[in-house]
């Protein structure tokens, strides 16, 4: 929520790989980001989303890293591995995993990329779903959706030498519900966000100002 907040204006606050993958299935082309590279829809800006990508990856590892540091010098290595709870197999933690980060991914979609997003509260309601989807599947999976979080920390744990399978499910799981969302937001529940012929979406009319719109009277 505070990540959001603090640098939600500088590129979108996406922080997720996951949410990447949503926003590139979704975007009508106004953008997410500052100056002319914003990362929108693959048609009008192939070279965003990798970067994008690159970038969380990075900031995960680095996450870990100094985490790592931080717990060398206190004598104490506490990293939990990635992977199904006790009790759960890892097929559950799969789907756990997968319409976790689908109720997240969705949720930052409709508050985030419509022509009317949520301003002043979208930092608290994305970051509430994010703590409803760690209590709702936590206890399945660990409730990490986020790729590069998965990543970062199964590289700590070695996990890709202990159990393999581990990362690329959860991976896998994490970037299918991020497509999930993008799908079912795209042609399910926002239709009517879309723009027309002639760029505007239904249901809404053309400010004067760069890319704003506003509902249209009944």
């Amino acid at each position: 929520m505070c990540l959001i907040f603090a640098m939600g204006d500088i590129s979108g606050g996406l922080f997720n790989p996951a949410v990447t993958v949503a926003y590139l299935g979704r975007f009508h082309g106004t953008g997410c980001g500052v100056g002319k590279d914003k990362i929108q829809d693959f048609n009008t800006s192939p070279k965003e989303g990798p970067k994008y990508l690159i970038a969380q990856v990075l900031g995960a590892c680095a996450g870990s890293g100094l985490t790592i540091v931080v717990w060398l010098t206190s004598g104490t290595f506490p990293i939990s591995p990635v992977g199904p709870q006790a009790n759960y197999t890892i097929g559950q933690a799969f789907f756990a995993e997968t319409f976790a980060t689908f109720l997240f991914c969705y949720v930052v979609l409709s508050l985030s990329t419509t022509f009317t997003p949520l301003k002043e509260f979208k930092g608290l309601a994305i970051g509430a779903c994010y703590i409803a989807a760690g209590y709702a599947f936590g206890p399945l999976s660990g409730g990490v959706l986020n790729p590069a979080i998965t990543l970062a920390t199964c590289i700590v744990n070695l996990t890709p030498f202990s159990r393999p399978a581990v990362p690329l499910l959860y991976c896998a799981a994490e970037l299918f519900g991020g497509a999930l969302a993008a799908v079912a937001f795209r042609f399910v529940t926002h239709v009517h966000e879309f723009p027309g012929e002639d760029g505007t979406p239904e249901g809404y009319v053309k400010l004067s100002v760069p890319d704003g719109y506003k509902a249209a009277s009944p």
